[in-house]
């Protein structure tokens, strides 16, 4: 995440800086301005937004640990087992 904030911030300074440059000023109302002042405004919110995106993936990775460590268990299937169990332990007299 930092280094795509780093590439916003570098791109968006060398677009305004080429911005200023006679060459530059020529488009730089129709292209170079306008996209430095994209990239600095997409440069802040990744910036803003980067803790939330660190504690989202650590939630997701210690949900992805606790699921690993934890067997999983169909009820259904468990509950089939006991049936069965108590049915063949249960003696059902003939009459």
């Amino acid at each position: 995440m930092k280094k795509l904030a780093t590439t916003f911030l570098t791109v968006s300074a060398v677009a305004f800086a080429l911005s200023l440059t006679s060459p530059g000023s020529d488009i730089a109302w129709g292209v170079l301005a306008p996209l430095s002042a994209v990239l600095i405004i997409a440069f802040f919110i990744t910036n803003l937004l980067a803790n939330e995106y660190a504690n989202y993936d650590q939630e997701q990775k210690e949900k992805l640990a606790l699921a690993a460590r934890q067997p999983v268990r169909s009820p259904a299937l468990a509950e089939s087992r006991r049936d069965l169990e108590n049915k063949s332990l249960t003696l059902v007299p003939a009459k």
